[in-house]
């Protein structure tokens, strides 16, 4: 099951769950009219709804334990997700016109300085430790420039692959996006070695979103 249609089936579930509520409370106020026997109502309505609501709960741990929407919480990447809803690149089909788009020639190329800059901010920190990157990550990868690059290569593939395809941009959008403010260091203070780990692992994790990304089209 899909990021998304983890996220449509929790949103009918509480859906259904809200109307068996209400309808269930219309339906014991038509049964008593008097006040105290719509107060009995209320509770009886009441009750009714909690328990759809707990057997929906059920529901969603038994999806759970098979797989699913806890798919919701999750991103593709260094932390705490799975490779599970990305396509094998060896099966990955390309666009009718991918070897000519200019498009798409910019996406690739645009991919590899991508890389380079994730490496290069990468090796910098692990030979100082202090380094200033707040600047250089808000500049070389500004998740809105990226989004236009990676949607350019994007184009390259067929809409089935994309499905692979957009969640790795979308989990390499996150990873920088987090990773401008992980870069952050108050005045004056030095960068703990947990912020240096935290820092090194998001960007292993965008240094692997663009790998796999790059897979896709043969070279």
């Amino acid at each position: 099951m899909s990021l998304a249609e983890g996220r449509l089936l929790l949103f009918f579930l509480l859906l259904l769950a809200m109307c068996a509520q209400t309808l269930a409370f219309k339906a014991a106020r038509g049964w008593a009219p008097s006040r105290s026997s719509t107060s009995l109502a209320m509770k009886a309505a009441s009750s009714e709804g909690k328990q759809f609501v707990k057997s929906v709960v059920a529901t969603l741990s038994s999806l759970a334990i098979m797989g699913a929407p806890p798919a919701i919480a999750a991103n593709y990447g260094g932390f705490g997700s799975t490779y599970s809803e990305v396509l094998d690149p060896k099966t990955a089909v390309l666009a009718d016109d991918a070897k000519g788009s200019e498009d798409v020639k910019a996406g690739i190329a645009g991919i590899s300085d991508l890389q380079k800059t994730v490496a290069n901010l990468k090796a910098d920190l692990q030979k100082d430790s202090q380094v200033d990157l707040f600047d250089r990550v808000r500049k070389e990868l500004n998740p809105g420039n990226a989004r236009i690059v990676l949607n350019k290569y994007n184009q390259a593939f067929s809409e089935d692959t994309q499905r692979g395809t957009d969640r790795l941009i979308r989990a390499f959008l996150q990873d920088i996006t987090e990773l401008s403010r992980e870069v952050q260091v108050k005045p004056g203070k030095p960068r703990a070695d947990t912020k240096v780990n935290i820092v090194v692992k998001r960007l292993d994790a965008a240094e692997k979103a663009l790998a796999d990304l790059s897979a896709f089209y043969p070279r």
